[in-house]
């Protein structure tokens, strides 16, 4: 409010008008974002004004100076306030022949935001579906916007945005799942970006999922291969291989130390599997050390399932001896587990010696249920495997 002042004689005759003095009107704002209190007031006007002082009570204590100030100075940031303070503000300008004005009082609370928000990449595994699934954690005293999730595939020089978690109040957990993957040929690298309410960003750590490879190394071994997990706050531990012959687990799974050779290499004797399996599939699991200083808890990645169907394996005898100690002649078929299966025996003129379709049935030598002549004979075994896929030895 602004006054002028007139006297008036006794007919109201009006004297001069007097110089103008505004009342001092002061307001003021948090910024949270950059952690500041600001004021900003007008001047009163008077045509003898010193100067002005900003007054400042914390916590309901007694007003003390916060600073002086120039002639003409209408604003003033509280820059170092006390985070979580209540603040209570007054501007007083400095007159002449010791005479001051006082604006209103404006109380404010320093309640800044911090200044980039939290989050730490806990977890990036392989789920049953092939999809990839991430776990986030993140401080629940930070009060963040979302989370970006960002990905790119093992050799790629950039990382892609790929979508949003919206952040909510009072959940340390959140999850986020990558359905446009293919983990059956490769591996991924994940990291979050962090958005705070001031728009701050953050990186998190990278999380690399495990991609897992199994092939046929020889007649009574699979080779497998798989990288490392990375990148756990404690490390990673140890890593489990399960194996599932014709889909049964076979128990215990494998222990392997963990090396930091980022490229795992294992090969696996199937000898003892019998002659029935073909089908052999595995999946690695990381295990983290104990001692994650962020969430004080162990987590556990998965990686892709890698199956080998093998080809059957024919073996057949090149003599034997009927009534001896070999009296019947039949191939061995490690890793059959096929549609079908035919083997036949001929003389040396085409004649059909022996047939059976019967894969534990082999010739005793006999024809017609007479001994046959020593002498070199022809076999012919076709099977066919679970595929449809056609094998021929003779």
């Amino acid at each position: 409010f602004c006054y002028q002042i007139a006297a008036l004689d006794s007919c109201k005759n009006s004297s001069p008008i007097s110089d103008t003095h505004c009342s001092i009107l002061l307001s003021g704002y948090v910024n949270r974002c950059k952690r500041e209190i600001k004021l900003a007031w007008n001047i009163n006007q008077d045509t003898v004004a010193l100067g002005f002082e900003v007054w400042a009570s914390l916590n309901g204590a007694a007003p003390v100076l916060l600073q002086s100030l120039g002639v003409g100075s209408t604003t003033f940031v509280h820059s170092n306030a006390v985070v979580g303070g209540n603040y209570c503000y007054f501007i007083r300008e400095k007159l002449s022949s010791n005479r001051s004005a006082s604006s209103n009082a404006v109380c404010l609370k320093a309640d800044f935001t911090p200044a980039h928000g939290f989050a730490y990449l806990r977890l990036a595994t392989v789920a049953n579906s092939g999809d990839v699934n991430l776990r986030i954690f993140s401080d629940t005293l930070v009060a963040l916007r979302y989370f970006k999730i960002e990905k790119k595939r093992n050799g790629s020089n950039t990382f892609d945005s790929i979508g949003i978690v919206y952040w909510q109040p009072s959940s340390f957990n959140f999850f986020f799942i990558d359905n446009k993957v293919q983990t059956s040929k490769y591996s991924y690298l994940y990291r979050v970006i962090t958005v705070d309410s001031c728009y701050n960003r953050d990186t998190t750590n990278i999380g690399r999922t495990i991609f897992l490879q199994s092939t046929s190394q020889n007649n009574y071994s699979n080779k497998l291969i798989w990288n490392d997990y990375g990148d756990w706050n404690a490390g990673t531990d140890f890593y489990l291989i399960h194996r599932l012959v014709e889909s049964v687990e076979i128990m215990p799974a494998l222990f392997i130390p963990f090396s930091a050779a980022v490229t795992n290499t294992y090969l696996d004797d199937i000898s003892d599997f019998g002659t029935d399996a073909s089908l052999f599939c595995y999946f690695i699991e990381a295990l983290e050390n104990q001692g994650n200083s962020i969430t004080f808890q162990s987590d556990t990645s998965f990686s892709n399932l890698s199956c080998n169907l093998r080809d059957p394996l024919i073996v057949v005898p090149n003599a034997f001896t009927p009534q001896g100690k070999n009296p019947v002649f039949k191939p061995v078929i490690p890793y059959l587990n096929g549609s079908s299966y035919s083997f036949r025996i001929f003389d040396r003129w085409g004649e059909k010696m022996f047939e059976t379709t019967d894969i534990n049935q082999g010739w005793d030598g006999k024809f017609k249920g007479e001994p046959v002549n020593a002498d070199a004979y022809v076999y012919r075994i076709e099977v066919i495997d679970r595929n449809g896929k056609s094998f021929v030895k003779m």
